[in-house]
Protein backbone atom coordinates (compact mmCIF):
# COMPACT_ATOMS: atom_id res chain seq x y z
CA UNK A 1 0.00 0.00 0.00
CA UNK A 2 2.75 2.21 0.73
CA UNK A 3 4.73 1.73 -2.19
CA UNK A 4 1.03 2.74 -4.78
CA UNK A 5 0.58 5.62 -2.58
CA UNK A 6 4.55 6.44 -3.33
CA UNK A 7 4.57 6.11 -6.58
CA UNK A 8 0.62 8.06 -7.27
CA UNK A 9 2.25 11.07 -5.12
CA UNK A 10 5.17 10.37 -7.19
CA UNK A 11 2.97 10.80 -10.50
CA UNK A 12 1.05 13.78 -10.14
CA UNK A 13 4.21 15.92 -8.89
CA UNK A 14 5.37 14.69 -12.51
CA UNK A 15 2.24 15.79 -13.85
CA UNK A 16 2.42 19.20 -12.42
CA UNK A 17 5.76 19.52 -13.32
CA UNK A 18 5.30 18.30 -17.11
CA UNK A 19 1.37 20.10 -17.57
CA UNK A 20 2.17 23.49 -15.59
CA UNK A 21 5.68 24.11 -14.75
CA UNK A 22 7.94 22.82 -17.69
CA UNK A 23 6.96 25.03 -20.65
CA UNK A 24 7.38 28.64 -17.98
CA UNK A 25 10.65 27.38 -16.55
CA UNK A 26 12.67 25.78 -19.59
CA UNK A 27 10.10 26.46 -22.94
CA UNK A 28 12.55 28.87 -24.56
CA UNK A 29 15.30 26.49 -24.58
CA UNK A 30 13.57 23.79 -26.08
CA UNK A 31 11.09 25.79 -28.44
CA UNK A 32 13.31 25.67 -31.52
CA UNK A 33 13.97 22.09 -31.30
CA UNK A 34 11.65 20.71 -34.45
CA UNK A 35 9.16 18.05 -33.44
CA UNK A 36 9.48 18.69 -29.96
CA UNK A 37 6.78 20.91 -29.92
CA UNK A 38 3.52 18.31 -30.63
CA UNK A 39 1.56 17.88 -28.02
CA UNK A 40 1.13 14.68 -27.00
CA UNK A 41 -2.78 13.38 -25.50
CA UNK A 42 -2.66 14.06 -22.01
CA UNK A 43 -3.78 10.88 -21.20
CA UNK A 44 -0.58 9.42 -22.70
CA UNK A 45 1.27 12.17 -20.27
CA UNK A 46 -0.25 10.85 -17.27
CA UNK A 47 -0.28 7.37 -18.68
CA UNK A 48 3.51 7.52 -18.39
CA UNK A 49 3.87 9.97 -14.97
CA UNK A 50 2.04 6.67 -12.93
CA UNK A 51 4.51 3.92 -14.79
CA UNK A 52 7.56 6.30 -13.79
CA UNK A 53 6.03 7.23 -10.31
CA UNK A 54 5.83 3.92 -9.69
CA UNK A 55 8.95 2.95 -11.09
CA UNK A 56 10.87 5.20 -8.72
CA UNK A 57 9.30 4.49 -5.67
CA UNK A 58 9.88 0.47 -6.41
CA UNK A 59 13.01 1.15 -6.60
CA UNK A 60 13.41 3.82 -3.70
CA UNK A 61 11.61 0.77 -2.01
CA UNK A 62 14.28 -1.83 -2.71
CA UNK A 63 17.02 0.77 -1.44
CA UNK A 64 15.27 2.70 1.25
CA UNK A 65 17.51 1.27 3.51
CA UNK A 66 20.82 2.58 2.35
CA UNK A 67 19.07 6.08 1.72
CA UNK A 68 16.58 6.05 4.62
CA UNK A 69 12.93 7.62 5.02
CA UNK A 70 12.00 11.43 4.84
CA UNK A 71 12.21 14.55 3.28
CA UNK A 72 16.02 15.04 2.73
CA UNK A 73 16.51 11.14 2.19
CA UNK A 74 13.95 10.77 -0.32
CA UNK A 75 15.63 13.92 -1.97
CA UNK A 76 19.24 12.43 -2.01
CA UNK A 77 17.79 8.94 -3.60
CA UNK A 78 16.16 11.67 -5.96
CA UNK A 79 19.37 13.41 -6.91
CA UNK A 80 20.80 10.38 -7.55
CA UNK A 81 18.00 8.69 -9.52
CA UNK A 82 17.89 12.02 -11.53
CA UNK A 83 21.18 11.80 -12.64
CA UNK A 84 21.29 8.47 -13.56
CA UNK A 85 18.39 8.68 -15.18
CA UNK A 86 18.31 11.69 -17.07
CA UNK A 87 22.01 13.03 -17.34
CA UNK A 88 23.25 10.36 -20.40
CA UNK A 89 19.62 10.63 -21.66
CA UNK A 90 19.48 14.23 -22.19
CA UNK A 91 23.08 15.02 -22.89
CA UNK A 92 23.26 12.19 -25.57
CA UNK A 93 20.49 14.37 -27.35
CA UNK A 94 22.90 17.19 -28.43
CA UNK A 95 25.14 14.11 -29.78
CA UNK A 96 22.88 11.05 -31.50
CA UNK A 97 19.65 13.69 -31.97
CA UNK A 98 21.14 17.47 -32.86
CA UNK A 99 19.36 19.09 -29.76
CA UNK A 100 21.36 22.09 -28.98
CA UNK A 101 23.80 21.93 -26.04
CA UNK A 102 22.15 24.52 -23.79
CA UNK A 103 18.77 22.78 -24.59
CA UNK A 104 19.80 19.23 -23.51
CA UNK A 105 21.67 21.14 -20.08
CA UNK A 106 18.31 22.53 -19.59
CA UNK A 107 16.05 19.61 -19.96
CA UNK A 108 19.30 17.58 -17.83
CA UNK A 109 18.82 19.99 -14.71
CA UNK A 110 15.00 20.62 -14.27
CA UNK A 111 14.51 16.30 -15.12
CA UNK A 112 17.06 16.06 -12.08
CA UNK A 113 15.29 18.67 -10.27
CA UNK A 114 11.78 17.11 -10.94
CA UNK A 115 13.08 13.57 -9.58
CA UNK A 116 14.56 15.13 -7.04
CA UNK A 117 11.35 16.19 -5.67
CA UNK A 118 9.72 13.35 -5.81
CA UNK A 119 12.59 11.30 -4.28
CA UNK A 120 11.81 13.80 -1.31
CA UNK A 121 8.29 12.92 -1.51
CA UNK A 122 8.42 9.49 -1.51
CA UNK A 123 10.83 9.91 1.44
CA UNK A 124 8.25 11.49 3.08
CA UNK A 125 5.33 8.90 2.31
CA UNK A 126 7.98 6.00 3.46
CA UNK A 127 8.53 8.01 7.04
CA UNK A 128 4.74 8.82 7.31
CA UNK A 129 3.34 5.25 6.54
CA UNK A 130 5.83 2.97 6.58
CA UNK A 131 6.73 -0.15 8.60
CA UNK A 132 6.46 0.39 12.19
CA UNK A 133 9.40 -0.55 14.00
CA UNK A 134 9.38 -3.49 16.46
CA UNK A 135 11.67 -3.00 19.94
Amino acid sequence: MVLLVAGILAAAWYVVFDLFLMDPLIGSRLAGIPGLNAQPATMWVVIGEVVGGLVLASVYARTRSIFGTGLKNGATYGVYAGVLIHFPTWLFMSVYVGWPYGAAWAMTIASIVNVTIAGGLIGLVYEKMGTPKTA
